[in-house]
């Protein structure tokens, strides 16, 4: 299936649902209890969860997705939650920010369930490169900060092989990924079925 990157690009900002082959990315409703509820469970785990401690209560999740709505009305940021196919549940969310930039994206706030299909993560990591470069057409994505003490999520960004540290200290690592470094691996997660289904080749 090819896709008409123009007709994604406007699907993306006015907040339509986009799909891999894996999950579904869906956007979060910031005045939907259930989608506080469920941003607020995940960000409570530990296992999968790559993040600062984020809110303290629900209802300080309310109001934070109160605020990012303005933001995504503003077409700055993109709140999603992540509907894994193969449990049929969301399993996940993130946000994609800076997207009124012409020159890079970024996103933040990953976070996956600890029962989550295996692969997903890395999936929306690639569904999130394919946006940055193929449907924005920008030359970066990041830099965005990950704690030195998540080693899994370090992990998955040594597999990719895709990204450079711009900024290191003992505690975080600031990381980022070019168009160049995303061009030179795509093919090889695109054999295994990643990403948002671009079958048009760079």
């Amino acid at each position: 299936m090819n896709i008409d990157l123009d007709k994604l690009k406007s699907v993306i900002l006015s907040g339509g649902t986009i799909s891999s082959n894996m999950c579904e990315l869906r956007l979060v409703d910031a005045y939907d209890q259930n989608d506080a509820e469920l941003i607020f469970r995940l960000r409570q785990q530990e296992k999968g969860n790559f993040l600062k401690k984020g809110s303290k209560t629900l209802n300080q999740q309310i109001e934070y997705l109160k605020s990012y709505q303005k933001r995504f009305l503003d077409g700055k940021e993109i709140y999603y939650k992540i509907f894994d196919k193969k449990r049929a549940s969301f399993e996940g969310v993130f946000r994609i920010t800076q997207l009124d930039s012409a020159e890079a994206l970024n996103w933040e706030s990953l976070v996956v369930s600890k029962v989550c299909t295996p692969m997903l993560p890395i999936d929306v990591m690639i569904m999130v490169y394919d946006i940055c470069f193929r449907v924005f057409c920008v030359t970066k994505c990041g830099p965005w900060e990950v704690r030195a003490a998540h080693h899994n999520m370090m992990k998955i960004h040594d597999f990719c092989k895709m990204y450079e540290v711009e900024k290191q200290t003992s505690k975080s690592f600031w990381i980022s990924v070019s168009k160049a470094g995303y061009e030179r691996q795509i093919d090889r997660f695109k054999k295994l079925g990643l990403g948002l289904a671009l079958n048009d080749r760079i």
